[in-house]
This record gives structure tokens, C-alpha cells and sequence, in this order.
């Protein structure tokens, strides 16, 4: 009795998005995939500015350098792992122990006295989480979709990050002042546990309604990757890759200064009693 109200949702879904009737479940599943990424990273990233608001621009400095380490070592660890782990079981990985690393936090930040160091840890592993919730997302889409599928979903799968970067906010706002920071964390932590069944529900929809068998095992069966470092040797000699770093390099020295003004106006005036 459903039938025919499913059939005309998706002629009209079809007519205004060029999705096929068989890429809606993939698509809007993709959708909440990435939409609960993101609203789980701006519910974090507001806690993590807000610890920088009582740090001088020397001690943001350095902890973003401390960054910079950090991350080319766990990416490296990454490749690493992309060598030697089949994907389908890495991508669910990746998002479930950055849910223990949080849910860490909120213990160690519970548990100790002076939380400084807690604090400051935590600033920079949410900037190394960063580069690894949309890039995971975006390379196991690339994976589940073939070419000329991508062409039609993933503007739709897209627009979930702008969602979640939208609603995300919107939580610490309402909430940060009832159940404090802490608590954020925790919910972020549990957020984050949700895309994990999404991988796999996911992955038997590549073969039950794509129809990419063909493609299955790239995610089943076939392991990825070769050394730790082949990624790095890739950015270097690719004209292209460079070219996207070197604009990268320069859209963030000017958002790192916007960030360090923004930073310094939740400061107290020296001037306030």
C-alpha cells in the first residue's frame, strides 16, 4: 500500500535532483553520515576556543606548532594503517576511536585538579580530529559511489556539512551554560559512535541498491595504500596537489591571523575591573 506514495517521492525527487530512484537510500543515509560529523566538530571546536580565550598568543602559538607535529605523525600512521587494514573496517575504526579519545577527555577533565594540561591536549587533538572527519568521510563516498553516481549525489551528500555546521553551533549555544563545557564533550564522544553502523549499512547498500559489485571489493576484500609516506611523496611531485597545498598554505595564514584577533577580543580588557 506504500508503494505508489514511495514511487511518486521518488519521481519527484528524481525530477529535482537527477537522483535515481536506487541512490536515494545511499544518498540521504551519506547525508546524516556527514551531517552528524560535523555538528559533533562544532560542538567541539567552540569548547576548544573557548580554553584558547585565557592562553596568550605565545602559548597558542606553540601549541599549534605542537599541531603541525602531531599531525604528520598520525597521518603517517594513518597511511600506515591504510596499507595494511581492509577499509571497510578501517573507516569505522578511525570514528570510533576518536569517540574513546573524547570520551577520555571528559574523564581526565572530571578526575583532575589543575586541568591545564588536559586543556591544552585536548586543544590540539581536536585540531589534529579536523583533518580526519570530512577526509575519511569524502574517501569512503569516493569508494561507495562510482564516478558518474558522485556526479549526481554528492551535491546533495554535500550540503549535510553545511547542515551540520549549521545546527552544530547551535547546541553550546543553547546548552554550554546549563550543562557546561564538559558535558559537550561527552555528547560529541557519543555523536561520533553513530556513523559507525552507517559504514556498514552502507556498504551492503553499495551492492543491494548501487549495484557495485564490481567495485565491492575496493571496500571488502582488497587492502589499500602502500608506505607511511607515499602520500607526502604524491603532494610533492603532483603539480595539482601542490598547487592545492600552496593555496591551503596561504587561506590559512590569513584565517590564523582573523583567529588570533577573534581570540583576543574574548580576552579581558586590562582595563576592566
Amino acid at each position: 500500500m506504500t508503494t505508489e506514495p514511495q514511487n511518486v517521492f521518488s519521481r519527484v525527487f528524481k525530477a529535482t535532483s537527477r537522483l535515481e530512484p536506487n541512490e536515494l537510500k545511499a544518498t540521504f543515509v551519506s547525508f546524516a553520515f556527514v551531517f552528524i560529523l560535523m555538528a559533533a566538530y562544532y560542538i567541539l571546536r567552540p569548547v576548544r576556543d573557548a580554553m584558547a580565550s585565557d592562553w596568550s598568543d605565545a602559548e597558542v602559538s606553540f601549541l599549534w606548532t605542537l599541531n603541525l607535529i602531531i599531525s604528520i605523525g598520525i597521518v603517517a600512521l594513518y597511511g600506515y594503517a591504510v596499507a595494511r587494514i581492509r577499509f571497510q573496517y578501517l573507516v569505522p575504526s578511525v570514528y570510533g576511536f576518536f569517540s574513546a579519545s573524547f570520551i577520555i577527555f571528559f574523564l581526565a577533565a572530571s578526575a583532575v585538579g589543575d586541568r591545564t594540561l588536559v586543556d591544552k591536549s585536548f586543544y590540539v587533538w581536536v585540531s589534529v580530529f579536523s583533518l580526519f572527519h570530512l577526509s575519511v568521510f569524502w574517501s569512503f563516498m569516493a569508494d561507495l559511489f562510482t564516478k558518474e553516481q558522485a556526479k549526481r549525489v554528492f551535491a546533495v551528500v554535500a550540503a549535510g556539512t553545511s547542515a551540520g555546521a549549521l545546527v552544530g553551533p547551535w547546541v553550546p549555544t543553547f546548552f554550554a551554560g546549563l550543562i557546561g563545557n564538559d558535558i559537550l564533550m561527552l555528547i560529541a564522544a557519543i555523536m561520533l559512535v553513530l556513523p559507525v553502523p552507517l559504514v556498514f549499512y552502507l556498504g551492503r547498500l553499495k551492492s543491494t541498491d548501487l549495484h557495485n559489485e564490481a567495485a565491492q571489493s575496493n571496500l571488502a576484500a582488497v587492502r589499500i595504500g602502500g608506505n607511511p609516506f607515499a602520500g607526502y611523496k604524491l603532494f610533492i611531485v603532483n603539480p595539482y596537489l601542490l598547487a592545492i597545498g600552496v593555496f591551503i598554505l596561504l587561506y590559512t595564514m590569513i584565517g590564523s591571523f582573523i583567529y588570533f584577533e577573534q581570540k583576543n577580543l574574548l580576552e579581558k580588557s586590562p582595563f576592566q575591573k
